[in-house]
């Protein structure tokens, strides 16, 4: 492993044993043993950077390990969530979304919580087109479907029902419930909340609340279960002291249901029932007709309502304004500035600059001369025009990129924030900070 990689290692052994909200003294014992192994070596200073990475990120970066450290790393990984002899739900559904993803069978999440909170456990039909062949099969086997998964412990969750559940509730009931929740809603608010609660479609729901409102992005998805697996922290200020911020992060695991989603829902199942010390199967609940506040329902709701909804934006560079030289701008014209120090807009402005023009800024340790000369005439040009004529000696600096990474994550209000984050991407010797958004998102005026 590379250093990468042992940080991501150690963010997803923490998680781990954070997982069941008892960390045991084996599990510490184990860890401290883990942690000091020969191949590993993870010293005190990664430990504190893996606080800064999201369990998504860390799961990214194990991804690209060769197959045989890869199962090393999962054998790691099934050791420490049995090392206090007992693994209950919480680490067998997070143990099983990490070795699914490693695996290249799921893709794993991170958002901001907020003031959001879905259930763990939980498990959504996700699809992006109206009418597909295998949302008619979840329609035609239900509860087939919700029987295998309650069985396992699982909420099963498909948005007609939850749409049905309030339509078929008493109109001047549900908006008294509405009037009642939000005093302050206008009539056209109150009953445009009423129309979205009971006409909401799986389509609309990952579209308009989980992406433009929580910045999950399952736009372009095969039908699919999202599983909500845990709820984590990172601290976000670089220097890991006790003053630092924890900012909480909801993770979920996306697996595609193939050709047969009933049988992959089976293989899923018996994979976590064998990791799993005792399974809690969940009660199913006959439908009715009163307000559901809790589980799915409530987060529906509190999505609609209370959810601000993000926009897309492309980024404008423009040097002639010093200070603020980054901004994020919406088609409508509504711009967002990025405040940042002279140094971290440069650096930022050539990332951006290098990944439009090829893989990205260079960040290899040891860089050939001639090519260093050219990327700090680059960088320094840009410094100059926005720092005041001054110039550096170095453009390498991991606590500037950190800064900036989290600077561009922290606006919550931009749906497609994740092609402007800049990240670390090692091929082989080669080692990049880039970023994947098109020319067409961006717009450089120098």
């Amino acid at each position: 492993m590379d250093r990468n990689q042992k940080i991501a290692f150690a963010r997803i052994i923490s998680d781990l044993i954070e997982a069941d909200f008892i960390v045991e003294k084996r599990e510490m014992d184990y860890f401290e043993s883990v942690i000091s192994r020969e191949q590993l070596r993870i010293s005190r200073s990664m430990l504190v950077e893996c606080k800064h990475l999201t369990l998504a990120k860390a799961v990214k970066d194990l991804r690209d390990l060769p197959e045989k450290e890869k199962t090393e790393v999962i054998a790691l990984i099934k050791e420490l969530a049995l090392a206090d002899g007992n693994c209950v739900p919480q680490e067998a559904i997070l143990m099983l979304a990490l070795i699914e993803s490693l695996e290249g069978n799921g893709e794993f999440f991170s958002v901001k919580a907020g003031d959001l909170h879905l259930e763990n456990l939980t498990a959504i039909y996700i699809e992006n087109e109206q009418g597909t062949a295998t949302d008619g099969y979840v329609e035609n086997h239900f509860r087939e479907i919700n029987n295998e998964l309650a069985m396992a412990g699982f909420q099963f969750v498909y948005i007609p029902h939850i749409a049905k559940d309030f339509d078929t509730m008493d109109k001047d009931y549900l908006k008294k419930v509405v009037n009642y929740m939000i005093p302050s809603a206008s009539e056209e608010r109150t009953c445009q909340i009423c129309d979205d609660l009971c006409n909401i479609t799986t389509v609309r729901f990952c579209r308009d609340l989980l992406y433009k409102k929580i910045g999950l992005n399952l736009i372009g998805a095969p039908p699919s279960l999202l599983f909500k697996v845990n709820d984590s922290a990172i601290v976000t200020s670089p220097d890991g002291m006790e003053e630092s911020e924890r900012v909480a992060y909801s993770n979920f695991l996306l697996l595609d249901m193939g050709d047969d989603m009933l049988l992959t829902i089976r293989k899923m199942v018996d994979a976590y029932g064998s990791m799993v010390s005792c399974m809690k199967p969940v009660q199913i609940q006959p439908g009715h007709k009163k307000f559901l506040y809790n589980g799915f329902h409530r987060w529906l709701f509190d999505l609609i309502c209370y959810g601000r909804e993000m926009k897309e934006y492309h980024l404008v560079i423009n040097l002639e304004n010093r200070d603020v030289p980054v901004v994020f701008q919406s088609d409508d014209g509504e711009e967002v500035p990025v405040k940042m120090g002279a140094q971290e807009a440069a650096l930022y402005i050539l990332v951006v600059q290098e990944s439009l023009r090829g893989k990205g800024l260079d960040w290899r340790e040891h860089i050939p001369k001639e090519e260093k000369k050219e990327l700090m005439e680059k960088y320094n040009a840009i410094y100059r025009q926005i720092g005041k004529g001054r110039v550096a000696t170095d453009y390498k600096d991991r606590t500037l990129a950190h800064h900036i990474r989290t600077k561009v994550k922290a606006l919550q209000q931009i749906a497609n924030r994740d092609m402007f984050v800049p990240e670390n991407v090692k091929e082989g010797k080669e080692s990049y900070y880039r970023v994947v958004a098109p020319e067409s998102h961006v717009v450089i005026s120098i």
